[in-house]
């Protein structure tokens, strides 16, 4: 998984030094969230916050259904997990 990081971060780094974007803005050009996804995104972050963690698991899981590549989603969806380890 670092790799992967690192990885991505140096092929950022390389098309906004060739491009003269920044590596922030470019990354936002790479992924925009499909709009269902980002509402069961937003529903996992309210259930999270209310501490309602099976919930935002559910909502998690069905934002990484419409689009696999939300990496939000799986990390959001790891903590909500872990979560609910701890009660």
């Amino acid at each position: 998984m670092l790799i992967a990081i690192i990885i991505s971060t140096l092929a950022l780094l390389a098309l906004a030094a060739r491009g003269g974007a920044s590596p922030a803005a470019t990354q936002a050009e790479l992924h925009t969230p499909a709009p269902e996804s980002a509402a069961f995104l937003s529903q996992g972050k309210a259930h999270r916050e209310l501490g309602e963690y099976e919930k935002a698991v559910e909502a998690y899981t069905e934002a990484i259904r419409l689009d696999p590549t939300e990496a939000d989603a799986y990390y959001n969806r790891s903590n909500a997990y872990r979560n609910l380890g701890n009660q």
